[in-house]
Formats: structure tokens, sequence, C-alpha cells
């Protein structure tokens, strides 16, 4: 299940500005697809970026590429 926590602000690195974004526990069917069909193809882009020029997965912005988002129950 898929409850609003609060709202929050996070700092955007690219701009350094906060951005007001909404935090949640659990996901649901239409996150886990975001993640496939969007986040997941991106992650793998740039992981080969990382590797290729011999940086971090947090220096070409893909800190959460390890996430195994669809396994984790509780979140759901």
């Amino acid at each position: 299940m898929k409850g609003l926590i609060d709202r929050v602000f996070l700092k955007n690195r690219a701009t350094g500005l906060y951005e007001d974004a909404h935090l949640y526990h659990g996901l649901d069917s239409t996150n886990l697809a975001h993640i496939e069909g969007r986040w997941r193809p991106l992650f793998e882009l740039r992981r080969r970026e990382a590797k290729a020029s011999l940086q971090t997965l947090a220096e070409v912005n893909a800190e959460d590429a390890h996430w195994e988002w669809g396994k984790w129950r509780w979140l759901r």
C-alpha cells in the first residue's frame, strides 16, 4: 500500500535550487511500471557511462541504480 507521509524539499543537484516534493511510504503498480519502463533504461545507460568514464554512479546522477524496487514486498 502507498501512503503520503509528508511534503518535503529536495535540492536539485543540477540547478542548486530546492524543489517541492511529496514523500510516500510504499509504491503501487504505476510506480513499478515507471521504474521498469522509464528509470531502469536510464540507469543502465548511466551505468555504462560511468564505467566508460571511470566515474561513480553518483557522479553520473544514477546512485539509486542498484535498488531492486520490485523485490521489496513491504514497499507495496
